[in-house]
């Protein structure tokens, strides 16, 4: 296990947080760190990550736009500027899935388009 892994999995995680690394789900190339916060303590190493059910929790990276009880929007745009993306002009959301945990959709727009287009996709989900 590498020192990051030891220090997740000795120290970290007994206080609800997690460092991980974030990687572009296209290319697999690393973008950077980032605080999974509200990890419950033995979780994620064997199975999925359990979260802590606080709306106020960040949720793995940027902050919390908008949460729909099964599915979360989250701002990206400071993840890809520390990341260098050439486009780092461009705002970008992610829309998750709680259960099971993964992300479904990607936003490059501005914030109140993001959510406007996160409403439609969730609504169509629910239909």
């Amino acid at each position: 296990m590498s020192y990051l892994g030891w220090l997740n999995f000795l120290l970290l995680q007994w206080f609800f947080i997690r460092l991980a690394r974030v990687f572009d789900e296209q290319t697999k190339k690393p973008l950077g760190w980032t605080w999974l916060v509200g990890v419950i303590p033995l979780t994620g190493w064997w199975s999925e990550y359990s979260y802590l059910r606080n709306k106020t929790i960040m949720r793995a990276g940027g902050p919390l736009v908008k949460d729909y009880e099964t599915h979360f929007l989250r701002d990206d745009t400071e993840i890809r500027r520390s990341a260098g993306c050439f486009e780092d002009q461009i705002e970008a959301y992610s829309l998750f899935c709680v259960k099971p945990y993964g992300r479904i959709k990607v936003f490059a727009g501005d914030r109140s388009w993001a959510i406007e287009e996160a409403d439609k996709f969730i609504s169509n989900l629910r239909d």
